[in-house]
């Protein structure tokens, strides 16, 4: 079996980009999230939910909680699927 170059690359790319805007979100979210409250420092331009650290944190944490559950679940119905990448 040899390797297909043209597929690894494309697969690397669309990784590679995945990447990127999961970095962007975790940079941007938090700032969104507490945005508004007294004790977090911000241009008052941006709109925000004013929701304090420890709350961020909890949202922001919550979607690595349920990306334990949710791909295992992806990945095994990706291996049932019949049809070629």
């Amino acid at each position: 079996m040899k390797l297909d170059w043209k597929k690894t690359f494309l697969i690397g790319f669309g990784f590679l980009g995945v990447s990127a805007l999961w970095q962007v979100y975790n940079s941007f979210v938090p700032i969104f999230l507490q945005t508004g409250h007294p004790g977090f420092a911000s241009s008052k331009e941006i709109l925000g939910f004013g929701l304090n650290a420890s709350s961020t944190g909890f949202i922001m944490g919550i979607d690595n909680l349920a990306a334990i559950f949710i791909l295992p679940m992806i990945g095994v119905w990706s291996d049932r699927i019949r049809t070629p990448i």
